[in-house]
């Protein structure tokens, strides 16, 4: 029960129920909301009683300790894969698929934040920014995180909390059943395509730190790679360095800005270098 009468402002829209208009919905929610902090849920998803409290702490904790300024704290998400019986839904299980990503680096990968597993702080956003693309319906919610965080921080220190529940069913929008009609499948790739041609043409800030890390996590990933059974096969060597070489060089297509930064860095050390085995020994130095 509510200990206060809550603030709230019920907005009917009228669509026809045959249509998919989430995307509309959401941005009518903009329009609308007054508030300092956005969030959003599905009416068939679950928010944890902690969840929008913990995540809005954290971004009040950032603001006060003068901190990056983050314009979004992301939490843990859990599923629950449900099941109809007699008429009624029941929970079959419970996991934890969004693990996996821990950064805008594994972002830019692949979506790992459900939509209602963060909240935004207006402060720091553009009001611009601040809308989702009704041409890219069911993958609004991934093109509008991947614009937020082209320019903007986030948080990802509450994604070991667990603060929502994602529900899945025959009726998502997603087609993750077996059972998904041909128009679900068809406008979900329809969709993905575009959304990998966005991130083509997705314009970048990224951090000195943060792509030092993004370097670690390379260098991480190979050294996995190359095992003690694969370094004794140079043919296998070749492939994965090749691998490497063109995961590489198809990340820094994307961002000529950081490449160009890099060699010039590059070039700069290594005349440095060479210059000073040029130099001639003097024990008196």
């Amino acid at each position: 029960p509510w200990r206060g009468e809550p603030k709230y402002i019920i907005c009917p829209v009228k669509f026809k129920d045959e249509e998919d208009h989430r995307s509309s919905l959401l941005n009518h929610g903009f329009e609308n909301a007054s508030g300092r902090f956005v969030a959003f849920l599905d009416d068939d998803d679950v928010v944890y009683q902690h969840g929008y409290k913990r995540l809005i702490n954290t971004l009040l904790e950032i603001e006060e300790n003068d901190l990056v300024r983050a314009a979004m704290a992301v939490g843990g998400c859990r599923i629950a894969k449900t099941v109809k019986e007699h008429g009624n839904w029941f929970i079959a299980e419970k996991a934890t698929p969004f693990t996996d990503g821990r950064s805008r680096y594994d972002l830019y990968r692949d979506n790992f934040i459900p939509i209602h597993s963060y909240v935004i702080d207006r402060k720091f956003v553009d009001a611009e920014d601040l809308f989702f693309d009704n041409d890219i319906v069911p993958l609004e919610d991934y093109d509008l995180l991947l614009r937020l965080a082209a320019k903007y921080e986030f948080d990802f220190s509450n994604l070991d909390t667990f603060v929502c529940e994602y529900r899945i069913h025959d009726a998502n929008s997603l087609p993750y059943y077996d059972e998904a009609s041909k128009e679900q499948i068809k406008k979900h790739e329809r969709a993905f395509r575009m959304i990998e041609d966005r991130k083509k043409s997705l314009a970048c800030l990224i951090t000195v730190p943060e792509l030092i890390r993004i370097g670690e996590e390379e260098a991480k990933v190979f050294q996995v790679r190359i095992h003690k059974p694969v370094a004794d096969n140079p043919k296998i060597i070749k492939k994965v360095l090749m691998s490497l070489g063109d995961n590489i060089y198809d990340f820094f297509e994307k961002y000529p800005t950081i490449e160009k930064r890099l060699s010039d860095i590059v070039h700069l050390s290594w005349k440095k270098v060479t210059k000073k085995e040029e130099l001639p020994n003097n024990d008196n130095d």
